[in-house]
Order: C-alpha cells, then structure tokens, then sequence
C-alpha cells in the first residue's frame, strides 16, 4: 500500500487482484436493494469483501498513527451506467476513514475529491 499525501489526511491507494470476488461483487451488485447497507449481506463475497476491506483499513489506520482497531459498519454497491456519477457528498458524520474500491470501470474511472 501507499500513502500519498495530498491533502491533510493522508489518501491510500490499493488493488483488489481476485478476480472472482470482483465477478462475485459485481453479481452482487446487480440484485434488488443492493444499494442498502451491503454489509448486512449473507453472500460468501460479501463476507470475504468484507474481512479484505477491514484488513486494509486497519493497515492505513496504523501507517498514519491510528492507534485504535476500526471496523467498517456500512457499506454498499453502485453500479453505474457509462457516464454515470455520484454528485459531490461527504462522510462526515461518524466517519472516521472512508473507502470506495472500484470493482470494474469503463472509460477512464475518475475518483475526485475535494479537500
């Protein structure tokens, strides 16, 4: 993992490189209510997708000094048309870290945030 500093807080940059847990996500992704909390999900994926994501926000947790074990407690799937977005949002409340892991992206995938 590595950390690049381009704002105040520090921003990780990770791969996913399974394959089929992606296939399975994105299976996942394509049923009713998937945009609800993913994490209340029973799917095999999920559970997986689940232990990986915490794992690695732990792991960015401890390289900018965080010294306390997080656990993610919501989560979900947006699968988007080509061109498709979310507009501009934060995770301010309750949030310590945030996370999006981009499971497949047509075109160029832009992430933006703003400071």
């Amino acid at each position: 993992m590595e950390i690049k500093k381009l704002f105040p807080t520090e921003v990780a940059v990770d791969y996913l490189n399974d394959k089929q847990l992606i296939a399975d996500l994105l299976r996942e992704g394509m049923q009713p209510n998937s945009s609800g909390n993913l994490w209340k999900s029973e799917s095999s994926a999920v559970i997986k997708a689940k232990a990986i994501l915490t794992d690695k926000v732990n792991e960015y947790a401890k390289l900018v000094g965080f010294e306390r074990e997080l656990e993610s407690t919501r989560a979900w799937i947006r699968v988007y048309k080509f061109g498709g977005y979310t507009s501009a949002h934060h995770h301010a409340y309750n949030a310590f870290i945030s996370a999006c892991l981009y499971l497949k992206a047509n075109g160029d995938g832009r992430f933006v945030m703003h400071d």
